[in-house]
């Protein structure tokens, strides 16, 4: 209600919660790097499960090619009536295979182009942490896509 007593209850939008109804194709599927880096994200491949996005998120180390265990992920909308999805939030505490990191990752869609957004903590010598952050532009692969 308003000051003056009158419900506005019939304009406002309904709320509405993940795994109802938001439509994960835009961001599900086969992603890869423009330019192939020697570090960081090249490769992703994320499917829907349980109204979420599961991850499998590949990345360069020098000449050897790292995957993270499977990253479950929220989607996100533009509004809260939107149809589909246009991003994604998730966190990862990574393996000493990984280089024992903390991850934050969101992801996000710009003209038909996935821009990851990843956010490290990373252990230093005698107890000290760094903190990185990266960006990564991913397209549809054309032909054979990344492994």
């Amino acid at each position: 209600m308003t000051a003056h007593g009158i419900s506005r209850e019939c304009e406002r939008r309904p709320a509405r919660t993940p795994g109802t109804g938001l439509d994960l194709r835009p961001v599900a599927g086969e992603w890869e790097a423009f330019a192939v880096p020697t570090s960081g994200i090249v490769h992703v491949s994320s499917t829907e499960h349980e109204g979420r996005l599961l991850m499998h998120i590949t990345e360069a180390d020098g000449t050897d090619l790292r995957t993270w265990d499977a990253l479950q992920v929220t989607p996100l909308a533009e509004e809260v009536d939107s149809g589909g999805a246009v991003g994604f939030h998730g966190e990862a505490r990574l393996g000493a295979d990984l280089g024992s990191r903390e991850a934050v990752v969101c992801g996000y869609l710009a003209r038909g182009v996935l821009v990851i957004d990843l956010y490290e903590t990373r252990p230093q010598d005698q107890g000290a942490v760094a903190r990185v952050a990266s960006r990564r532009f991913l397209h549809r692969p054309v032909g054979p896509s990344h492994p």
